[in-house]
Parts: C-alpha cells; sequence; structure tokens
C-alpha cells in the first residue's frame, strides 16, 4: 500500500498522506519549479528525511530538488553579529565567539573573543574547518575543533 502520493499544480508539488486522523493531509514540498516540457516523468519519490524530490523521467534522466531551509535567530536584544561563518551543518560561529544553532544560543568559545576583544566584523571557515579572524593587524588561523591558535601573522597596517 502506497504512503505517499504527489501532485503537481502550478509549479507547485504536494506531498499527500495519511494524517493523524486517518484522512487525507497535504503539504507544499517545493515551490516555483516549472517542468521542463516535453519531459515524461514516470517515476516520482519524496525523501522525507533528507528533504529531497526525485523525478524519474524517460527523456531526461533524475531530476533531484530540495529547497533550502532558511531560519531566523532571535537570541537578545541588542545582540547585534556582523561577522559570522558556517561552523557545523545547522549552526554558526560568530566574530564574538558565540556559536549559534537553529534553537537559538548554543555557547560561547572565550578563545576567540580573547583574540577579537571587540570590532567583530571578521571570521571565515576555509575547506579543512579552520577559523580564521583578524584583530587589528593580527590574522589569527584557529583549529576548528580545539581553538587553538595554529598560525599568526602581524601584518604592518590594520587588516580591513
Amino acid at each position: 500500500m502506497p504512503t505517499q502520493g504527489l501532485i503537481y499544480i502550478n509549479n507547485n508539488f504536494y506531498l499527500i498522506t495519511v494524517g493523524a486522523n486517518g484522512l487525507p493531509a497535504s503539504r507544499k514540498i517545493i515551490s516555483g519549479f516549472s517542468m521542463p516540457e516535453n519531459d515524461e516523468i514516470k517515476n516520482v519519490f519524496y525523501d522525507e528525511t533528507d528533504q529531497k524530490l526525485y523525478l524519474g523521467s524517460f527523456t531526461n534522466g533524475l531530476f533531484m530538488l530540495s529547497t533550502p531551509k532558511f531560519y531566523t535567530g532571535h537570541i537578545g536584544a541588542g545582540d547585534v553579529y556582523y561577522g559570522q561563518t558556517a561552523y557545523t551543518h545547522n549552526t554558526i560561529l560568530t566574530a564574538k565567539g558565540d556559536i549559534l544553532g537553529t534553537n537559538g544560543y548554543t555557547k560561547r568559545i572565550n578563545a576567540v573573543q580573547k583574540l577579537v576583544p571587540s570590532d567583530y566584523l571578521s571570521i571565515l571557515t576555509d575547506s579543512l574547518h579552520r577559523i580564521w579572524v583578524r584583530w587589528g593587524s593580527q590574522l589569527y588561523q584557529l583549529d576548528g575543533t580545539t581553538f587553538a591558535v595554529l598560525r599568526k601573522w602581524s601584518l604592518p597596517g590594520e587588516i580591513a
């Protein structure tokens, strides 16, 4: 017995499932997708865990659709975070040293705050998960797990 159905109406995909009361329930899962013309879509499946929609076509192969998640964090009145970088798949690290997640404030990394006591504008994560911060004319490279200083550069002028 099928556990899901999908409907495509006006460039939107809707997932149809059995609700808690045993009646059909629907929700929009993809918005604004223009189905390519002349594609013969023969198979459709929605993976609820990964939130991806798979469309199998005889003429153009497999389409995989997903929508990005967007969260608005409300930490507290007066909390402004200018410098932010991706930290884990669902958290960010701010130039103040705060780790923020989808549930709000997670914790403060004191090592980052000690290196950057004010002017919280610049922070980034590189492809090796190292953290980069600057303070005045100092540039720091930190271990992304321990936050230990890996390297430090002193430049002749302030880093903008």
